[in-house]
């Protein structure tokens, strides 16, 4: 039963050996197995436990691996805000630390040190960075500077744009313009490609606050000027050189930059096409039209209307937008689609569904045609009227302006409504009439797949007919497993035994590929059938250590593999913002450095040195790209492979927090792969947060049970305590559902209320259950969750 137990780290692992390739060099010898758990707590963001561990180790340490050790105790006092202490510990660093020797001119390129060097190892020069980061965060704004100026005494030092930007920056809390301003200017030129635009705005927004208008004037119109700046920053830049104008009185060309400003988001010609949205620079966009409106100019009801929409203002859009469709003729289509959304949003569902009765009776010219009918079906339902949704769709089947898989598509929601309702007889008419005549492969199949689950196990000649023919067509590999699982439950309630143990051995054969191959798997072992044998390749841990500096590693990487120059230089930035102590910058760099690689050799070396920095989503991301690159599935990855794919962060404190709510911890790795793969700060699109992508309003209701208060939403990406919210509500879940997985794990995706109506709809059957939820997400998102349970259970089982 879940427990109220505040929220704590379990106590660091006993030591576990790691094994060490002699492949690979290691800094001066030391034993590796008190640090063993470092990584896993780094990734829990568990500061005060690996403080604990790492100062454990500091008084056997030799002295390099020493000075390692407190490089990366310095972050971890940075991360908690003991800033005293941080500025102590740097300081010792700065003026006894082994540093990394400049590199000579013409060999920027060569690795500093090989790991495994008789001299030992070294601390990256960003030590002075992440030191002059502690001294300004304590005020010291002198000391700080003095640091930044001993790094960037080595040109070639990888960050040395963001150490210039750092001063100047200092140098404008201390009003010291003339410096900022030069600052900047070395920034820029410092600065890789993609980050100059960025700094170029910064320095002409500071040249505006100094009142120096008309050289801000000039930065904005250079910035404006490139082509590679992104849509919101460009946004931003028209915004607040308007905003310049505006000081200086220049009220036309103010108003001119803020309507491109409104453009850079919602591109209509002033009305004249229709609306194409950049959503990233909708927030300018936004402050930009207010800022026109203000003035008293004029602003296309159209296009203001979409922007107001865009930024959830939905009582302004509303006005614009009656206005629009009132006095514009002929007007855009989708006009119509905005304003259904925004009556929706204020709960006017009756306008709402006029809009869309509108938008389909009189502009099947609009790209948004198809989509407005199964957007007004909804509104139907959320308002308890499913007769007329059914007849909307049926109206849409036999529609002469829709094409066939808009007709299809139509015919398979009467379908699943009948199926929704409960009303299987109709349901299966609808299905197996899709079944023999659609066109569209989805329709198709799910038309199949359905008519042959409610015909079993009464009429198993129908299902068996039907999936045959279902499976004479070329078929998507996601569907081929399905058809053949449930063709053979067909050939077993037809009493043709032999025939059904046939096609799931077969099946089974596929594993780790499908949840299918799994389930057929099971499904033999329940009959006393043999099994064809699998198991997952276990690697041993990664010989990597985390407390090795990142630049460190990554210079006896790239001398080892064939990285390419440009990927390099950007391998040295990130690894150095690491060092520096900006792991999110470094993380976000990290990710775009990945979609350059595709020499799968290069991709698993990359994903294994980010897995031990605790990039662990980054190294799924690896290695899903060199299985990709190999042209290989996973039935032929190698145990680097699967070490990146199938990854067990934080194993001690996962098993602990599944002990202690009676779960396998199997099933929580899966889901955490499924949900976040990993990643700490995941957030979807719907607002859900971290690890276990828990929606605020959950995440409060989970909390309030374990007796916690957690009203700030940024303490939900907090690992343990993410965790331990996701737990419980899994455990509750499995509590509510008398422990069964498939509707606990429905319940989590979709919440308990609609998993509860599913299984007092469609029985407790788990394959039945799966495949008649009528919401695909939760479908597709079971099949996940089960497939990689059952393949975390074969590595938990094997170790």
């Amino acid at each position: 039963t879940p427990t109220t137990t505040p929220l704590t780290s379990p106590s660091p692992a006993p030591p576990v050996p790691s094994p060490t390739p002699t492949s690979t060099p290691t800094a001066s010898p030391m034993p590796t197995a008190p640090l063993a758990p470092l990584a896993d707590l780094l990734w829990l963001e568990d500061y005060p436990a690996a403080e604990s561990l790492i100062r454990q180790a500091l008084t056997s340490a030799p002295a390099d691996v020493r000075f390692s050790l407190q490089l990366l105790l310095a972050r971890v006092l940075l991360a908690q805000e003991r800033y005293e202490e941080a500025d102590a510990l740097l300081a010792l660093l700065r003026t006894k630390g082994p540093l990394c020797p400049t590199r000579p001119q013409g060999a920027e390129h060569q690795p500093l040190l090989e790991m495994g060097d008789e001299r030992g190892s070294c601390l990256p020069r960003e030590v002075h960075v992440l030191h002059a980061r502690v001294l300004a965060a304590r005020g010291q704004y002198e000391e700080a500077l003095a640091a930044y100026r001993v790094y960037l005494q080595d040109e070639q030092a990888p960050l040395a744009w963001e150490a210039y930007a750092s001063i100047a920056r200092l140098h404008r809390e201390r009003e010291e313009p003339a410096d900022a301003l030069a600052a900047y200017e070395r920034a820029v030129r410092y600065a890789p490609i993609s980050e100059q635009p960025a700094l170029q705005r910064e320095e002409a927004a500071y040249l505006a606050t100094l009142g120096r208008l008309d050289e801000a004037l000039d930065l904005y119109t250079a910035v404006l000027a490139r082509a590679d700046l992104t849509p919101a920053l460009r946004a931003r830049a028209w915004l607040e050189r308007g905003q310049i104008y505006a000081q200086q009185e220049q009220a036309q060309e103010a108003y001119e930059d803020w309507r491109r400003a409104v453009e850079e988001a919602v591109h209509t010609a002033g009305g004249q096409q229709p609306a194409q949205v950049e959503r990233s620079a909708i927030p300018y966009a936004y402050q930009a039209l207010v800022l026109l409106l203000a003035a008293g100019e004029q602003v296309d009801d159209y296009t203001r209307g979409v922007v107001d929409v865009e930024a959830g203002a939905y009582g302004p859009a509303t006005t614009a937008l009656v206005r629009y469709l009132e006095t514009v003729e002929p007007h855009w289509g989708d006009g119509h689609a905005y304003l259904a959304r925004a009556l929706s949003a204020l709960g006017r569902t009756a306008g709402a569904i006029e809009q869309w009765r509108v938008l389909i009776d009189t502009h099947p010219e609009c790209p948004c045609w198809g989509e407005a009918w199964f957007a007004l079906a909804r509104v139907y339902r959320q308002s308890g009227q499913d007769a007329r949704a059914r007849a909307l769709m049926r109206e849409l089947a036999q529609h002469p302006k829709a094409g066939i898989a808009l007709r299809e598509r139509a015919r398979l929601y009467v379908a699943d409504q009948f199926l929704g309702e409960g009303n299987f007889v109709a349901a299966v008419r609808e299905y197996a009439s899709l079944a023999y005549d659609a066109q569209t492969p989805q329709v198709r199949n799910r038309a199949a797949l359905l008519t042959a689950i409610l015909s079993l196990p009464e009429r198993p000649d129908i299902a068996i007919q039907t999936l045959e023919q279902a499976l004479s067509y070329p078929l998507h590999p996601n569907w081929g497993p399905v058809l053949r699982y449930w063709l053979g439950q067909a050939y077993l309630d037809g009493g043709e035994r032999s025939r059904a143990i046939a096609i799931w051995q077969e099946l089974a054969a596929e594993r780790p590929l499908s949840y299918y191959a799994f389930r057929a798997a099971q499904r033999l072992q329940r009959l006393g059938e043999p099994v064809p044998p699998w198991t997952p390749f276990i690697a041993a841990d990664s010989p990597l250590q985390p407390w090795l500096p990142a630049p460190l590693q990554v210079e006896t990487l790239v001398s080892r593999y064939p990285v390419p120059q440009d990927v390099a230089d950007a391998l040295r930035r990130a690894a150095a913002l690491e060092s520096a102590g900006w792991e999110d910058r470094g993380y976000r760099l990290y990710g775009t450095i990945l979609a350059r690689l595709s020499e799968p050799s290069v991709l698993l070396a990359v994903g294994e040195f980010l897995q031990t920095r605790g990039y662990v989503n980054l190294g799924i991301r690896a290695g899903l790209a060199a299985l990709d690159a190999s042209g290989q599935d996973l039935r032929q990855a190698s145990p680097a492979h699967w070490r990146l794919l199938y990854p067990l962060p934080a194993r001690r404190y996962v098993q602990a927090l599944a002990d202690e709510y009676a779960l396998d911890p199997a099933l929580l790795y899966a889901l955490m792969r499924q949900e976040s793969h990993f990643a700490t700060r995941a957030t979807s699109v719907a607002g859900a947060r971290g690890l276990m992508q828990l929606i605020p309003s959950t995440a409060r209701d989970v909390a309030r049970s374990l007796g916690l208060d957690v009203q700030d939403e940024v303490a939900l990406y907090r690992p343990t305590l993410n965790l331990r919210l996701g737990t419980y509500f899994l455990a509750y879940n499995l509590r509510r559902f008398e422990g069964h997985v498939y509707a606990a794990l429905a319940g989590y995706n979709a919440g308990p209320g609609n998993a509860a109506h599913w299984l007092q709809r469609f029985g407790k059957d788990p394959d039945r259950l799966l495949e008649l939820i009528p919401v695909l997400e939760t479908r597709t998102y079971l099949r996940e969750v089960l497939r990689q349970w059952y393949i975390y259970q074969a590595i938990l089982a094997q170790e």
